[in-house]
């Protein structure tokens, strides 16, 4: 029958950890993370790969002690800044967004997060 709809199933594209497929990177991103010289560790590679599947399970067990940024691909910059130092202002802003969520509201440790936080609205 012409223009009759039929029933589609949809996959969700969301992160699910599978041990038999993500189980290998998490012990070396697990094994990475206890030596002390690795304070900082990034994963990269192409979408749909497993990247968030892996830190989403490292998060879950490491709740402490992670702090996730993400750097995705970066446009071209009217102002001429070098790609450097768009990733450092990205990683910022990151940085301040997530130190302003952990930190009670009153709290002197960062009293500029605070306020760059209230000059935008929120």
């Amino acid at each position: 029958m012409p223009g009759k709809l039929t029933a589609v199933s949809l996959k969700s594209l969301a992160p699910r950890y599978a041990e038999s497929q993500h189980g290998g990177y998490l012990r070396r991103l697990e094994s990475a993370a206890q030596d002390p010289k690795n304070r900082n560790i990034a994963l990269s590679g192409r979408c749909g790969t497993g990247k968030s599947s892996v830190l989403d399970k490292f998060e879950e067990n490491q709740k402490d002690s992670t702090l996730r940024l993400a750097i995705s691909t970066l446009a071209p910059d009217g102002e001429g800044a070098s790609l450097t130092n768009r990733i450092q202002k990205e990683l910022v802003k990151q940085l301040l967004y997530s130190a302003s969520r952990r930190t009670p509201r009153h709290s002197l440790l960062p009293g500029s997060v605070a306020a760059h936080r209230r000059g935008r609205g929120r």
